[in-house]
């Protein structure tokens, strides 16, 4: 499981990166990331079931571009 520290900078890179929308899959691997990023109010987070129902949400929530979605591997 990752740690706090580690989900604090991804959760800081993104945006930095300008990333507003993540759509993210139940890993317990990234839980520290899922949760911040539930609790985050300027990066909209969408939960999925499986891998390409992430890849549609951000197609059409950004015009068919997939801003950022954490696929496990």
């Amino acid at each position: 499981m990752g740690t706090i520290t580690g989900a604090q900078q991804i959760l800081a890179g993104l945006k930095e990166a300008g990333i507003d929308l993540v759509s993210s899959v139940p890993d317990i691997n990234m839980m520290q990331l899922i949760n911040l990023l539930y609790e985050d109010k300027d990066i909209a987070h969408v939960p999925v079931g499986r891998e390409e129902e992430g890849i549609g949400v951000c197609a059409g929530a950004q015009g068919a571009l997939c801003e950022d979605c954490f696929l496990k591997g």
